[in-house]
C-alpha cells in the first residue's frame, strides 16, 4: 500500500474549501506562490520544494467557518487567529514525515525575528516568512479583485501597483525576511505567474514534483503517521467528533485480531478506520453539530460525507480495498445503507467489522442530539441492528465475546 504525498498535500491544502461556500484555492495559491517566489529568489530546488509544502500546509490547523472568513478577508487578530498556527503545529508535531514543516507553520503570522528568537533554524525562519509574506499577497489579490480579473479571462485589465501597494500599506515590511519583498515585487511582474493561476495548472505542476526525496521511506508506520495526521485534521472539525476516528481504527483493529484477520489485513483495517470519515471535511460544520435532530436536506448532507471519503481517497491512495472498506462503514447487510445500498453478498469482513465499529464508538460518544450511551445501552442497539439484518451476526457475536475491552477502546 502507498500513498500519493503530492496528492496528499493537495488534499490537506483544500481543507479550508470546507469552511468556505464557494472554491478559495487559498491553500493550493500560497503553496504555488511560495515556490515561485523561492525560484525567483534563487534558491536550490529543495527548498523552493519545502516553501510549496509548507505553503500547501499553511493552514491545516483551520477549524471552523469563521475562522477561515476572518483569515481570507484580512480580519485577522493575531491573539485569536494565531490559535490555527498553533494547532497545526501540533498536528504536524505528531505527524513523524511532516514535523520537519511544524515550526515554519507555527511562526506564518510572526515576525521572522520572533520565530528567530524562537530558535528556528535559518531556514525555518526563511520559510515561516515566505509563507508569511505569500498568505498577505493571496488576500492581497482578493482585496484587489485581481483574482475575479483572471477568474473571467480580463488579463488584460490586471494592474498590478495595488496589489503590491495594498501589501505594503497593510504589512510590516520589517517583519518579512531580508530580500523576499524585492524579490516578490520582481515575481509580481512577470505576466506567467498571473497566468498560471487556474487551478489546474497549479495542481499539474504540483503534481510533477518529485517529493518524495524530502521524506523519508514510505513504511507501515509512515503510512498510519499520514492516515492519523488526516483523521486529526478531520475530528479537529467538531468537538463532538473528536478522536472518532481513532478509536473507530482501534476498534476494528482489535475486532479484526479476534477474527483471525492476518497482520496485514489489521493494519490495512486500522487504516481504513483512521480515513472512514475524511470525507467529513466537505460537510457543512453547522449540520456536523447541530444540536438536535436532522432533517431530511440535513441528513442528506451528512450522508454525502460517505461518498467524498471514497473520492478523496481514490485521489491519494493506490490500494482499492482500503478504500472500499472506509466507505463501507455505513452499508448494511439488508440493502437499507448509503450510499450504495450495498447488500451483504458485496460486503467483504472487513467493511462489516468497520461498519460495528463505527456504530459502536458512535453510540459510546457525546453527540450534538444526545449524550453518551452506557455499556449495556450501547450493546443493546448493535444487538437489535444485527438481529435486525443490517449488522454481521457473525462480527457481532465476536464484539459481544469482548464487549467490555471495546467499550474500553471506545471510550
Amino acid at each position: 500500500m502507498k500513498i500519493d504525498i503530492n496528492r496528499a498535500l493537495i488534499a490537506v491544502s483544500k481543507t479550508e474549501e470546507n469552511f468556505t461556500s464557494t472554491p478559495s484555492f487559498h491553500g493550493i495559491n500560497v503553496g504555488f506562490m511560495c515556490y515561485r517566489l523561492a525560484l525567483t529568489m534563487g534558491k536550490p530546488e529543495p527548498l523552493c520544494q519545502k516553501a510549496l509544502i509548507c505553503g500547501l500546509l499553511h493552514d491545516c490547523g483551520v477549524s471552523s467557518q469563521d475562522e477561515i472568513r476572518r483569515l481570507l478577508n484580512d480580519e485577522v487578530d493575531v491573539g485569536v487567529d494565531s490559535q490555527h498556527s498553533i494547532r497545526g503545529y501540533r498536528m504536524l508535531q505528531e505527524c513523524a514525515p511532516l514535523r520537519q514543516f511544524a515550526r515554519p507553520v507555527q511562526y506564518h503570522h510572526g515576525d521572522w525575528r520572533r520565530a528567530r528568537d524562537g530558535g528556528l533554524t535559518e531556514e525555518e525562519c526563511f520559510l515561516s516568512s515566505i509563507v508569511n509574506l505569500c498568505d498577505r499577497l493571496d488576500v492581497a489579490c482578493r482585496k484587489t479583485r485581481i483574482f475575479d480579473l483572471l477568474q473571467h479571462g480580463q488579463e488584460s485589465e490586471i494592474v498590478i501597483e495595488p496589489v503590491y501597494d495594498y501589501l505594503i500599506a497593510n504589512s510590516d515590511c520589517a517583519a518579512f525576511y531580508p530580500g523576499i519583498l524585492a524579490a516578490l515585487h520582481e515575481m509580481i511582474e512577470v505576466d506567467d505567474f498571473w497566468f498560471y493561476f487556474r487551478a489546474h495548472y497549479i495542481e499539474t505542476l504540483i503534481l510533477k514534483q518529485d517529493l518524495n526525496a524530502l521524506f523519508p521511506a514510505q513504511t507501515r508506520q509512515y503510512f498510519i503517521d499520514i492516515a492519523q495526521f488526516f483523521s486529526r485534521i478531520v475530528d479537529n472539525k467538531s468537538t463532538y467528533t473528536y478522536q472518532h476516528s481513532r478509536k473507530v481504527a482501534e476498534l476494528a483493529f482489535f475486532i479484526a485480531s479476534k477474527m483471525g484477520v492476518d497482520e496485514a489485513g489489521r493494519y490495512q483495517i486500522f487504516v481504513a478506520g483512521l480515513l472512514h470519515d475524511v470525507g467529513k471535511l466537505f460537510t457543512d460544520e453547522e449540520v456536523l453539530n447541530k444540536k438536535g435532530r436532522l432533517d431530511n436536506a440535513e441528513y442528506k448532507t451528512i450522508r454525502r460525507h460517505v461518498t467524498d471519503t471514497r473520492a478523496i481517497l481514490r485521489y491519494i491512495l493506490d490500494s482499492e480495498k482500503v478504500v472500499t472498506w472506509a466507505a463501507d462503514h455505513h452499508e448494511r447487510l439488508d440493502g437499507s445503507g448509503y450510499p450504495l445500498r450495498k447488500r451483504a453478498g458485496q460486503l467483504a469482513l472487513e467493511s462489516r467489522i468497520m461498519a460495528v465499529a463505527d456504530v459502536f464508538q458512535a453510540l459510546c460518544q457525546h453527540r450534538p442530539y444526545r449524550s453518551s450511551l452506557t455499556l449495556e445501552q450501547a450493546i443493546a442497539i448493535v444487538n437489535d441492528e444485527a438481529s435486525g439484518g443490517k449488522l454481521c451476526p457473525e462480527v457481532v457475536a465476536v464484539f459481544n465475546q469482548h464487549a467490555r475491552e471495546c467499550y474500553r477502546i471506545a471510550t
